[in-house]
């Protein structure tokens, strides 16, 4: 069908219609249907490149269903005298992230469903899952706990069952088994006593559209490399709000006085705290905490860290809708984040398709679970900002604009093209989460016939370092690299420099037994990166130094050739290279703060092989570098105009009193850097790192000298509003004020020459 209005349903015999028609006008509005008949029979399906878009509305309708809440009142009451009648323990439990399952059932749109109860239409979970989710807890993780491995088996085959085909794949003989040798299958097939209820919402939840985006999907397919000229694709899908409570049942055939139930329920409350249920809990999807606390609480058993996360610059953050409603981050975005993070340690050192093989291990795929869990639990929440380029927000931001200023050309709209456009929501700094990582152990497929363990503890460390990196030069939400979404560095045990995360990953590949590879570079690698080391500056207000990083990042872009400008990212208008239609930026902004104090100012850059000859992309970089870090030294003593919003109802207090400025004076004597780069005629170019002014050294210097070295030099001249300085080896004999050369009165013989002539 081409059009939404062919499908409104119901879809019942025409005669049927014809009765109904005469006593409701109104024929099923949306808000009085069945949430699965809308699902699954409503939808409009097209197969083009709108599909996505189509499907995202399609899903909205199926939210704006209520359903009947009342009928649920009525049915748990109904339930719970049937449980108590079989004597089933319960337990309420409450979803501390988003949940969603069951998104490959059968229906209209692919990898887009949630289980529904097929009579009444709301949301549950369904008893054979948890009961398979809770005895792979009670196998992997309770019985390697017990002193006897053989009892504490015997004790779950006789709660959950057991089949002599079905257990063959966990003996510990086989390549990914956890099954002890010392304890042998089962002769024969038994039922077990316990029975797992479906888990029954107490509140009718409320269903919302959440998006998935898949950034790399030709690496994943084996087709490219990972880079970042791969349009991402997202894929909505239905899921559940933090916040959602449930009532998780279980029972006994049996009715043992053993202690059976208390155990099971204990597996219960361990695996949802620490695994999660349903789909994508990997991705902190399905995490529960229990009903009354706060919190989620790890059993010690769990490998673990966790880390707190705070945001030190306004971050875009959003969700499917992109309202203030779901400006918040997300357990996926920072998982995938991670993984890019952790890419760069491993893409230097081995080979496109050994890194494929060593991700999927770590993080999963399609066909490989991660052994690795991501959950994100806020600790502060802030109300969102709207960005937008009224003269009113400026002000709020303590950010001066002058009266010939366009205001696209402000670094703070410059650098977050299309927020203000789109009057995007954003996360005002101060917010913070609890971020954290738990694992197991895993596997890594090393051939068809060979297979190595990898260590939970090592999992970990890797993790832990992909997120030290995300934390110091890294960022969350839209136009994180231009030093939006930062956060304040991390404390990650054993890891304190880039070459400690080169390291550990050398470290673990040796462990694994896996060969170095001297290809050459395919993806944004540490091996190959451009560092910057950190600047202090004087900027408090996290705004005006997100609008000054953007003033740097245009004034050092014009410093490039036009043809070099491309590795600052694509697309730009009317530009392409070598087919490539999109590129995201190579080099990466970060601010971060220590205390409350002054920012700290971090850039790093990665070649790309895809938008320019190798070496041509490594001496833009170069230059791009050392262009800013000269325009950040420039303004690193600016302060803001006023105190600068940290949301709505609050500002900061005023910016203190700048301090003196450190901008010399022509005639003054000063020490400078002679940097790499020359003039065409060969002169020296020299930074005065006081003031971050970058000029011509206009007369020879006679000394030995190379680039780095530091030396004495003269200002002949110098425009502060250009950011122009001149430096002379051997000072003139008089300069005035303004740095231009006073011209001598000529002496009594010169003049009589001059009448002469």
């Amino acid at each position: 069908m081409s059009r939404r209005e062919e499908l409104t349903g119901p879809f019942l015999p025409k005669a049927t219609l014809e009765l109904l028609a005469r006593t409701s006008p109104s024929l099923f509005p949306l808000r009085s249907r069945n949430i699965g008949l809308q699902l699954d029979k409503f939808g409009v399906y097209a197969a083009n490149d709108a599909s996505m878009r189509i499907q995202k509305d399609a899903l909205q309708d199926v939210t704006k269903i209520g359903g009947d809440k009342r009928l649920l009142v009525d049915l748990i009451k109904r339930r719970r005298g049937m449980l108590a009648a079989i004597g089933a323990h319960t337990v309420r439990m409450r979803t501390a992230g988003p949940l969603t399952l069951h998104l490959a059932r059968a229906g209209t749109w692919e990898n887009a469903g949630i289980c529904l109860h097929p009579m009444s239409g709301f949301a549950y979970m369904p008893g054979s899952g948890l009961k398979g989710m809770v005895r792979a807890w009670a196998e992997t993780v309770w019985a390697g706990q017990q002193p006897d491995p053989e009892v504490a088996w015997r004790r779950i085959e006789q709660l959950f069952g057991y089949a002599t085909n079905s257990e063959t794949h966990k003996i510990a003989t086989k390549e990914r088994g956890w099954r002890p040798e010392v304890v042998p299958v089962p002769d024969g097939s038994a039922a077990g006593r316990l029975v797992f209820h479906e888990a029954w919402p107490t509140v009718w939840p409320n269903l919302v559209v959440d998006v998935a985006n898949i950034h790399y999907a030709k690496y994943y397919r084996g087709e490219d490399a990972p880079g970042d000229w791969d349009s991402p694709v997202p894929v909505y899908f239905l899921s559940m709000s933090q916040g959602a409570e449930f009532e998780f049942a279980v029972s006994d055939r049996a009715r043992n006085e053993d202690g059976s139930l208390e155990l099971a329920i204990s597996w219960l409350v361990d695996a949802l705290q620490a695994e999660g249920a349903g789909a994508k809990t990997a991705a902190g999807y399905g995490r529960f905490c229990q009903s009354g606390k706060e919190k989620i609480e790890i059993p010690e058993a769990v490998t673990q860290v966790s880390y707190d996360l705070e945001l030190v610059s306004p971050a875009f953050l959003a969700g499917a809708s992109q309202q203030e409603s779901d400006c918040e981050l997300r357990g996926s975005t920072l998982r995938g984040l991670l993984r890019w993070w952790w890419r760069t340690m491993f893409a230097g050192l081995v080979g496109c398709d050994t890194l494929r093989g060593l991700e999927a291990a770590v993080w999963g795929s399609s066909s490989i679970g991660s052994p690795l869990r991501i959950a994100v639990q806020v600790q502060k929440s802030l109300r969102p900002v709207q960005f937008d380029k009224s003269e009113v927000f400026l002000r709020k931001l303590g950010i001066r604009k002058r009266r010939n200023d366009h205001i696209a050309t402000l670094g703070l709209y410059y650098t977050s093209y299309g927020m203000a456009e789109q009057k995007r929501w954003c996360q005002p700094p101060g917010s913070s989460w609890k971020m954290s990582i738990t694992a197991k152990d895993g596997f890594l497929q090393q051939s068809d016939e060979t297979t190595c363990r990898l260590d939970a503890k090592d999992i970990i460390k890797q993790a832990s370092a992909a997120m030290w990196l995300l934390a110091q030069y890294g960022g969350i939400g839209s136009k994180s690299r231009k030093g939006f979404g930062s956060l304040n560095p991390i404390q990650v045990e054993g890891v304190a420099s880039l070459n400690d995360c080169t390291t550990l990953a050398q470290g673990l590949l040796r462990k694994w037994n896996v060969a170095l590879s001297s290809d050459a570079p395919y993806a944004p690698s540490l091996a190959e990166a451009f560092e910057m080391p950190s600047i202090r500056t004087a900027w408090e207000n996290p705004w005006f130094a997100c609008h000054i990083l953007g003033k740097v990042h245009r004034e050092a872009a014009l410093d490039l050739k036009r043809n070099e400008r491309i590795v600052l990212g694509l697309p730009r208008k009317g530009q392409s290279v070598r087919g490539v239609d999109r590129h995201a930026s190579t080099v990466h902004w970060s601010l971060g703060r220590n205390a409350n104090g002054p920012f700290d100012v971090r850039l790093m850059a990665f070649p790309s092989p895809k938008l320019l000859r190798w070496d041509k992309c490594c001496s833009a970089l170069k230059t791009y570098s050392q262009e800013a870090r000269a325009r950040i030294y420039s303004h690193r003593n600016s302060r803001a105009a006023g105190p600068g919003i940290i949301h709505d109802e609050s500002l900061r207090s005023p910016a203190p009193v700048p301090p003196p400025s450190r901008t010399p004076k022509a005639g003054d004597q000063v020490e400078v850097l002679l940097l790499e780069e020359k003039t065409k005629k060969g002169k020296w170019k020299a930074l005065h790192e006081d003031s971050g002014l970058k000029g011509v050294v206009q007369d020879d210097i006679p000394l030995k000298v190379e680039p780095g070295k530091r030396l004495p030099l003269f200002v002949h001249s110098i425009n502060e509003l250009r950011g122009d300085i001149i430096f002379r080896h051997k000072p003139q004999s008089r300069i005035s004020r303004s740095g231009r050369n006073v011209r001598r009165k000529p002496s009594d013989s010169r003049r009589r020459r001059r009448r002469r002539r």
